[in-house]
């Protein structure tokens, strides 16, 4: 009888929490290019289990290459690029919710009467660990980066919830805790925060009307007037032409091997001439045999960017640097791509005095390093491939 009693205060309990919590959403501007951060914040403090989670976003059809239509398979969940997506391709940079299963399934839906591709996140499966919130405390869940753009890059993108899920019936904001249950605000689903215009939820029960929130487009004070690229003699010299650069900092020129992963290979300042027109030029003699891709991002004195169109261009002959490290001056995360037969290289940190306080010994040419635990000040990354050191580059850790 003891044990019955405590039974039903407790379900009492989570009766009463779960009249009170209620779950919203919003949708922020992310730290890289092509990148949208999903936050989420409760209306009261609980421990759970996370257990499901849908969420929608919307990008105007007017971005190219188009993805493939359908699901792209049920997978663990986890960050990385979500395969089975043909086009404009999902990456999860950061993923914050304990849900052990992902699916993402695209479609094409008319908003407002716009043609725009709908990327519905799906997650179930309970969590091994509960999830601490705070009430009306915000946490980022996801950082979601979209490779392969190449025109109307992400001009315009909305987290949504169609009316009754849209022709999929699944692309709403939907949050479901382990014995909670159903938590979602149907009727205010989206917040407000200063990255995006004012939210506009339907008002609806049982979310039968559109709701949405909108990221406001980052505008520089710079006009693009031209960017071109050419090949010669195994170098790519980039031009661009500019007006108009009233509080604005540098430019980071970038190239990919795929139209996906960009990377930084340099960067330039403002020019200090005074003219209504200025051009710039880069050139890069690292550049791989065969089709290249090439953008600009852009840069204020605020450290809001942008980025221009991509430039194909095809390298006729092989690069005259094979490794390549980039940025040499961070905030202490490194690219490093390594040459054919370096995929088995190991990467040492070295501090000024000698000591090796970094090692990356995974395998593979492309190498992701986080070195944002070290302090500031200058390094030297050396690579030793079969026993024999290749290469010393000088980085700077700048933070």
């Amino acid at each position: 009888m003891k044990n019955i009693f405590l039974l039903l205060i407790l379900l009492a309990s989570i009766t009463g929490l779960q009249s009170q919590v209620k779950m919203q959403s919003t949708i922020k501007h992310g730290a890289t290019p092509m990148t949208v951060d999903i936050y989420v914040k409760p209306s009261a403090s609980f421990s759970q289990k996370d257990e499901a989670m849908l969420f929608a976003l919307a990008i105007p059809a007017t971005m190219l290459p188009a993805p493939s239509m359908g699901s792209a398979g049920v997978t663990p969940n986890s960050p990385g690029t979500v395969n089975g997506i043909i086009g404009i391709q999902p990456n999860f940079l950061i993923n914050n919710l304990g849900a052990t299963q992902r699916e993402v399934l695209t479609t094409m839906e008319s908003i407002n009467g716009v043609d725009h591709f709908v990327y519905i996140f799906i997650f179930a499966g309970t969590s091994t660990s509960n999830h601490d919130w705070v009430a009306d405390k915000e946490q980022l869940l996801f950082s979601i980066q979209f490779n392969g753009c190449t025109s109307n890059c992400m001009s315009s993108v909305k987290l949504v919830s169609l009316p009754n899920g849209g022709t999929s019936k699944q692309a709403y904001l939907y949050f479901q805790s382990n014995t909670l249950g159903d938590i979602t605000n149907y009727p205010q689903p989206f917040y407000s925060n200063p990255d995006a215009l004012p939210p506009i939820n339907g008002g609806s029960l049982t979310g039968a009307t559109l709701s949405q929130i909108e990221m406001t487009d980052v505008v520089l004070p710079v006009k693009l007037i031209s960017f071109d690229a050419a090949e010669r003699n195994c170098v790519v010299n980039l031009t661009w032409q500019v007006t108009a650069e009233t509080d604005f900092d540098s430019y980071i020129v970038e190239r990919s091997n795929d139209a996906n992963r960009f990377y930084e290979v340099g960067r330039l300042s403002k020019s200090p001439e005074n003219a209504a027109t200025k051009t710039y030029r880069f050139a890069d003699d690292r550049a791989d045999r065969g089709l290249q891709y090439y953008r600009l991002r852009l840069t204020d004195l605020d450290g809001k960017i942008s980025y221009t169109s991509v430039k194909p261009i095809n390298v006729s002959c092989v690069a005259k640097h094979p490794v390549q490290v980039y940025p040499t001056l961070s905030n202490g995360i490194i690219n490093v791509k390594l040459p054919a037969g370096f995929e088995n290289a190991s990467i040492k940190i070295i501090n000024s005095s000698g000591v090796v306080v970094a090692n990356n010994n995974s395998k593979g040419f492309y190498r992701l390093l986080n070195l944002k635990n070290l302090a500031s000040g200058g390094y030297l990354l050396q690579i030793v491939n079969n026993r024999n050191v290749t290469d010393n580059v000088k980085i700077i850790l700048q933070k």
